[in-house]
């Protein structure tokens, strides 16, 4: 019994039950799942007020920055990786 936690009854259906016993984790309480599920949705909702604030020219633009920027790292990281394989090598 939780000690200075004030509890409260829900009623759901059946169905409900069931869905929401199928989401809980081992060791889960039925509070902790909703707390959680709850969690998703407001992290969620935070998200969603970016929806949309670029335009489809500026989502290109941005995207394609991004592809560039990945392209170069992974260069990048290649030739680091290829370089210190080389340096094993010759101390063996």
């Amino acid at each position: 019994m939780c000690y200075g936690v004030l509890m409260k009854t829900l009623m759901i259906r059946d169905e409900v039950y069931e869905k929401l016993k199928s989401l809980k984790r081992k060791n889960e309480s039925f509070s902790d799942l909703l707390e959680r599920l709850i969690s998703q949705i407001d992290n969620r909702t935070k998200l969603e007020k970016y929806f949309g604030i670029l335009s489809n020219e500026e989502a290109k633009k941005l995207e394609s920055e991004v592809f560039r920027v990945r392209k170069e790292l992974t260069k990048s990281m290649a030739s680091k990786f290829d370089k210190v394989l080389k340096e094993l090598e010759n101390n063996h």
